[in-house]
């Protein structure tokens, strides 16, 4: 039985029992019910290695550490109780590294005059756990003003930081224009950040601007540091937009953090929240939010806010739709009416309905300026003709997936999974800084070809081949993905995304027979893979998948 409330309110799906301890443990008081149910869960026996997997897809390790010494600690084998203890040291150690860079970069935009507002990140953990250990953090996230953007990007660019995508003047003013958002991000550790110039952007109406933030903001002790930051009441409302942008490909800790922050935090003014709700047409996410930490972790709804969540009932059907998808095996990849059905009912407000409508009528997005560079304002007469044009198969389809490098542990776990050796010709399908071929010829001895859309990657992945001496074996082309021509491949590696891989699948058939495929994190839909495996670093678990090809017409793996 999974722990829903009794009352109406999200409908919770039949769990397996590892979804079901997990939720437990996730739970912010571990009363006598809570005690008992994962006493109960974890004594009829518990597959461990899934259970660490889908806390790992979560970002919860660190907190059912906590939880398991609290409750169970002579449950979990030894190997998964040092497992567990290793990932909750390493994230205690990745939270205060970032704080570091956090308080590093604020220096830097204060001693430049720059205004921001940090969020998110170890600020979040503090906020609703009070301890590093608990929360993983993957990234830094500023609001700042759009007249200091591009000042805060060349000081970021200044440090070692790159961006996600490289674009001409053209390309970079419709980012800005179009997405509210810029990012970037630093390969020698990983440090990811956003530059946002209003918080979750296309979220509320009015738009959560610099100057709104600022208005009301909270000082929080980070690191042994005050930081201000988003007040409670603004980080609800960021926690619920987190979670109702993501309801179709959901994670459980926004839920967390929504229900430590309802259960921890003193002093919200309830009242004023929901009129700020109200005021930004985010009454349904807030209510939405609400009741999936309510009836999901037992976290308690403040009397203020109950006759909203009770007086709309799309919030439970979105809630529950939302709890349905959380804990599925396979990757969930949702098509553009779905995506835009979804959106649409998430807003309670007519005109936030029409500018969900309108958004995805004429605003472009990432794939229609990778076509085509035009003046900002000619891009909203572009987006309906790439549309359609796509229907009528006259533009091809890209899809960019974020760079994001591997680590090298879980590199050599993929090339070591797939066998390769000096006979092998290995693919790398959006190499990015070309870590997975350079390794495969330094370690293994075999040839490689790294591919990637974005020219700085490329350029990037041909200086580290020279760096480690193997240019003689691997070789970096600029091209899409979707139009390379992978039969002289043995192996090919991959992390992309879910949408990506599946996309793939008409290419992969091009592979010789007993060829190998290996992805980092996501499936292949219906192609069961022959192996799969889990690597652990930086605290966190990587899923590795493994797939050989059979042979003969139409083929599949096997």
């Amino acid at each position: 039985m999974s722990p829903a409330s009794a009352h109406h309110g999200i409908e919770i799906p039949t769990l397996r029992p590892e979804h079901q301890l997990l939720l437990w443990c996730a739970r912010t008081r571990l009363d006598e019910q809570a005690r008992a149910s994962i006493g109960r869960l974890t004594q009829a026996g518990v597959d461990w290695d899934y259970f660490f997997l889908t806390a790992s897809q979560h970002g919860l390790l660190g907190l059912l550490y906590r939880q398991t010494q609290n409750v169970c600690p002579d449950s979990p084998p030894p190997w998964a109780l040092e497992f567990l203890r290793d990932c909750s040291q390493r994230t205690a150690e990745r939270n205060r590294y970032l704080t570091g860079e956090l308080l590093r970069i604020l220096g830097r935009f204060r001693a430049n005059k720059i205004r921001a507002v940090p969020f998110g990140g170890p600020i979040l953990v503090a906020a609703a756990y009070a301890d590093f250990s608990l929360r993983e953090s993957k990234s830094l996230a500023f609001t700042i003003s759009a007249e200091q953007v591009t000042s805060a990007k060349e000081l970021l660019l200044a440090d070692g930081y790159r961006r996600e995508y490289t674009w001409d003047r053209y390309r970079e003013a419709a980012e800005w224009s179009f997405l509210r958002v810029i990012g970037l991000d630093r390969g020698e550790d990983g440090v990811h950040v956003w530059l946002q110039r209003e918080l979750d952007p296309g979220c509320f109406a009015p738009a959560v601007d610099l100057e709104s933030v600022e208005n009301r903001v909270a000082t929080f002790s980070v690191g042994g540091e005050n930081i201000s930051s988003l007040s409670p009441e603004d980080l609800l409302l960021h926690i619920c937009a987190e979670t109702g942008e993501s309801i179709l490909s959901p994670r459980l800790w926004p839920i967390v953090d929504m229900a430590r922050l309802l259960d921890h935090q003193t002093g919200i003014d309830w009242d004023w929240l929901l009129k700020r709700s109200r005021s930004l047409g985010a009454q349904r996410r807030l209510a939405m939010g609400l009741l999936l930490a309510r009836d999901l972790l037992g976290a308690t709804i403040p009397v203020e806010l109950q006759p909203m969540v009770s007086a709309d009932p799309t919030a439970a059907v979105l809630g529950t739709r939302l709890a349905e998808r959380l804990f599925s095996d396979r990757d969930i990849v949702p098509g553009m009416r779905t995506r835009f059905a979804t959106r649409l009912k998430s807003r309670e407000r007519l005109r936030d309905k029409s500018r969900v409508f309108v958004n995805f009528a004429i605003t472009p997005t990432r794939e229609d300026w990778a076509l085509l560079p035009l003046p900002t304002p000619l891009y909203f007469l572009w987006k309906p003709i790439r549309i359609l044009g796509r229907r009528a198969r006259l533009f091809p389809t890209r899809r960019l997936a974020v760079f994001m490098p591997t680590p090298v542990e879980v590199a050599e776990k993929m090339l070591s999974m797939a066998e390769v050796g000096p006979a092998d010709t290995v693919y790398d399908l959006g190499c990015g800084d070309g870590r997975i071929v350079i390794l495969a010829a330094t370690k293994h001895g075999a040839h490689g070809v790294g591919v990637d859309l974005d020219p700085d990657r490329v350029t990037e992945a041909k200086a580290n081949a020279r760096k480690a001496g193997v240019e003689h074996l691997v070789t970096f082309v600029r091209q899409d993905v979707m139009e390379v021509d992978l039969s002289p491949a043995s192996v090919v590696s991959l992390f992309l995304s879910p949408q990506a891989n599946l996309m793939l699948r008409p290419k992969l058939r091009q592979l010789p027979d007993n060829a190998r495929i290996v992805s980092r994190s996501h499936d292949m839909g219906d192609w069961p893979p022959t192996k799969t495996t889990l690597v652990a670093c930086n605290g966190a678990l990587s899923r590795i998948h493994l797939w050989r090809m059979a042979s003969g017409a139409g083929k599949s793996p096997q």
